[in-house]
């Protein structure tokens, strides 16, 4: 009886840790997506608004230094 008990009360600690796991992983995993996500609209943001001073004249066209910090598919918004 009391091993039966025993073994009882484990496994439900077995299985309430790896579900406090899986929630944690998959906590993680999420706001991970948001941060990336969030990153991403920001440095769009930024570089749309910079071609638009570009265009309009009033800051010099950005420099090698700068250009090359961001990757390329955020160097082509400024051809449009």
């Amino acid at each position: 009886m009391v091993l039966v008990a025993k073994t009882v009360m484990v496994m439900v600690l077995v299985v309430m840790m790896s579900m406090m796991a899986i929630m944690v992983i998959v906590i993680v995993i999420v706001t991970e997506m948001v941060m990336m996500i969030v990153l991403l609209m920001l440095m769009m943001a930024a570089t749309i608004q910079m071609c638009r001073l570009n265009s309009i004249g009033k800051v010099e066209p950005i420099g090698k230094q700068e250009r090359e910090g961001f990757p390329v598919f955020f160097g082509s918004f400024c051809l449009f």
